[in-house]
């Protein structure tokens, strides 16, 4: 069985968010960025995003633990103001029991390395600011 959830415990530095429905004049590299504030703090805009290789939504990685994320945000442009919902790509958490928490065989907790390593395209799909 594999579990495909993270503990509560485990903290969470940050969430990509996804952003749909940006118009192709705002599909820039600093809007992109005030939206990341807007959700805890822009860390990192995705490759494909910056690329614009997909326009369907914008990738933004953001310093939350994806728990405070807000469904929608604004921003004005020149006397418009556009509001944007937000997908948080967050993880599913989980809660054990203390008796669950470890094995009665002897073998390791089940929880014990999990949610230590990044998927090896989510390393490397963002370009961070220089």
């Amino acid at each position: 069985m594999v579990l495909r959830c993270l503990p509560n415990t485990m903290k969470i530095k940050e969430t990509w968010i996804k952003v749909v429905g940006v118009p192709i004049h705002l599909w820039t590299h600093q809007v992109f960025k005030e939206i990341g504030q807007l959700c805890g703090g822009w860390t990192a805009t995705e490759e494909e995003t910056e690329l614009g290789n997909h326009m369907k939504w914008a990738r933004i990685l953001v310093a939350n633990d994806g728990r405070s994320i807000p469904q929608e945000v604004s921003i004005a442009r020149e006397g418009i103001r556009y509001h944007f919902p937000i997908w948080a790509e967050s993880k599913v958490r989980c809660e054990m029991s203390p008796e669950k928490a470890c094995c009665t065989t002897g073998e390791d907790s089940p929880l014990e390395n999990l949610g230590q390593t990044l998927d090896k395209r989510e390393k490397q799909s963002y370009v961070k600011s220089l």
